[in-house]
């Protein structure tokens, strides 16, 4: 499947979490650099263990972070600073959930506690995801535009790892990368090469044709996510196919096409005939997709807020919001309607309806904002959370007009 570029700048899907919106941002092109931290390294592939497979229906898709950085052109970066919009994680993530959901696994959402932001998780045994027979953990490694020879090409490179909940042990591992051939495509991982076309002359074509380079990059980060899905559907399909001929309950005429096609030779009966019953097991699997479920925890809303300055839980929705205080009306509006958006420890988002935005993070159990009318005020403020009732209370200033007040926030979705 070759996106068209609306879909490529509207992936957003709502997922509710106790009333929690999950906002899965539109993907655009660059943004500005990501927080610092060791990149993820190639990780060498590893026979995928089809056996283990079998016992899995449900799997944990753990949150995939964004690249340390867009891109190493950083002229190109900068003129492009205001898509941030751009999203490996969200789109990569999308990707996965409806190729897996599509051939039989049923998906949940999980953010976890990384020890390295960009990095594969070291240690998968402190998870307890309830329903989760394993753990998919996708980092990128690259998503970037790469320059050789005077030409400009997509690169998207990325790390996984497939892992068993019940006993904690690798089920699959491995790199894959996504780019121009000419263009620094590594030995290391699956290759997977972007048409001949898909490439620029010079930096200024490049920047000359930022929406069919959108698309290409996001043609990119579609292919890996979907060769890593493809892989564990055929290699479930795969022990599927085997354990039929461990247990001899194949389909005999399947059984005496494979011999046909294998010229005869009994030795290679068998691998043809697990070829020719993946084949049909993925039209036999396949389902509608429907949205993934989120892991759930029985906590207060208190000790949410202190999980989520470790990026665990997210406090995204809409919210209705009451204001007090010296010229709250003309600065912000009568009782604004407020939406939320979280990314680990920052937030950002709107109210009213004149396209008033706030911005800030989360910092000693409170969210800390500055915001900006659509008149030109600006201030700042900060929210705390009532313990066990999902309510932010707390305080706004302004810092071009006299004004103070009360800001008080109520979830409505």
């Amino acid at each position: 499947m070759n996106p068209s570029f609306p879909l490529a700048l509207t992936i957003i899907t709502g997922i509710w979490l106790s009333g929690c919106e999950l906002v899965l941002a539109p993907a655009m092109l660059l943004s500005a650099p990501a927080p610092s931290g060791a990149k993820q390294g190639y990780e060498s592939e590893t026979v995928i263990k089809s056996n283990d497979l079998l016992s899995i229906r449900t799997i944990a898709i753990l949150e995939i972070p964004e690249p340390p950085n867009y891109g190493r052109d950083i002229g190109f970066a900068t003129e492009n600073a205001e898509y941030e919009g751009l999203s490996f994680g969200n789109t990569a993530q999308t990707y996965l959930n409806q190729y897996l959901n599509k051939y039989g696994f049923d998906v949940i959402e999980c953010s976890p506690i990384r020890v390295e932001e960009h990095r594969l998780m070291v240690d998968y045994a402190y998870l307890d995801i309830k329903g989760a027979d394993a753990y998919l953990d996708v980092v990128p490694i690259e998503v970037e535009y790469k320059f050789r020879f005077g030409k400009n090409g997509p690169h998207v490179s990325t790390s996984f790892r497939l892992v068993s909940a019940v006993s904690n042990e690798e089920i699959y591992t491995g790199s894959i990368q996504y780019g121009w051939k000419d263009l620094g495509v590594r030995s290391a991982g699956v290759k997977i090469e972007s048409p001949e076309d898909h490439k620029y002359e010079s930096s200024e074509a490049l920047l000359a044709n930022k929406k069919e380079a959108t698309e290409w990059l996001v043609q990119g980060i579609e292919a890996v996510s979907l060769s890593i899905g493809k892989s564990i559907v055929e290699g479930k399909f795969e022990g599927m196919a085997a354990k039929e001929l461990d247990t001899k309950s194949y389909d005999e005429n399947l059984w005496a096409k494979a011999l046909k096609e294998a010229e005869g030779n009994e030795k290679k009966q068998k691998i043809k005939y697990i070829e020719l019953r993946t084949g049909q097991l993925y039209s036999e699997n396949v389902s509608s997709v429907s949205a993934p479920t989120i892991c759930e925890k029985s906590i207060t809303i208190s000790e949410r807020l202190s999980l989520q300055q470790a990026g665990v839980y997210d406090f995204s929705g809409i919210y209705s919001s009451t204001l007090t205080g010296i010229n709250a009306q003309s600065i912000l509006g009568i009782n604004p309607v407020v939406k939320l958006t979280q990314k680990g420890k920052k937030v950002s988002g709107t109210f009213g309806t004149t396209g008033g935005h706030f911005w800030g993070e989360i910092e000693d159990g409170s969210i800390k904002f500055e915001y900006r009318t659509s008149g030109g005020g600006s201030g700042s403020g900060k929210w705390t959370v009532e313990p066990n009732s999902g309510e932010l209370f707390g305080k706004w200033d302004s810092t071009t007009w006299q004004g103070s007040g009360k800001w008080n926030l109520k979830r409505i979705e």
